[in-house]
């Protein structure tokens, strides 16, 4: 079985090289995993928390005082109701009713324009609370800084942590470094 799955690597070889590199650098976290666009002004993002409950907000403040550890980039956080989207700016509500979250974006010469997170304001039932919306708003909040899912069982980008990982803040040093 071995052999014949060497000889099929083999064949593939010259084919997937560079998708198979890639696949091995992001298990092994050598290189950022972004998903594209990136913010030109890192250290004073603006996020818009438009949530309404106390877990949701609680959750937010603390996705955001995490990823506020890394050097390389600073959210500033305002409390504000959802009154839509804002250019420069992360924009948070909740959704009622659903579970998960996920963040769309504009882009405009490679950076952000803004970029919209929408979190479930339902809890999965295998979690508390709390502990599941840090973990979404952590994550999404990762996205809106260009990072893409990772396979590290520390961070928010690749398990249920509800906080950014050593792998995380290393990510956005080679994304945000040279500003």
């Amino acid at each position: 079985m071995m052999r014949l799955l060497a000889r099929i690597a083999l064949l593939l070889l010259p084919i997937g090289l560079a998708v198979g590199l890639a696949v091995v650098l992001d298990a092994y976290m050598v290189s950022a995993s972004l998903l594209g666009p990136t913010w030109s002004r890192p250290d004073g993002i603006k996020v818009i928390d438009g949530t309404t409950s106390p877990v949701m907000t609680q959750a937010v403040a603390d996705a955001v005082a995490g990823w506020n550890q890394s050097p390389y980039i600073h959210f500033n956080l305002q409390q504000r109701t959802y009154t839509g989207l804002r250019n420069h700016a992360v924009v948070i509500h909740e959704a009622p009713g659903y579970i998960g979250g996920y963040a769309q974006y504009d882009q405009a010469n490679g950076h952000f324009r803004y970029v919209l997170i929408t979190l479930g304001a339902v809890a999965h039932s295998e979690f508390d609370p709390l502990a599941w919306h840090q973990y979404g708003a952590c994550h999404e909040l990762g996205h809106a800084l260009g990072l893409d899912h990772t396979y590290d069982p520390d961070s928010c980008m690749g398990s249920r942590s509800p906080h950014p990982s050593a792998a995380d803040f290393a990510e956005l040093e080679v994304i945000y470094g040279g500003h």
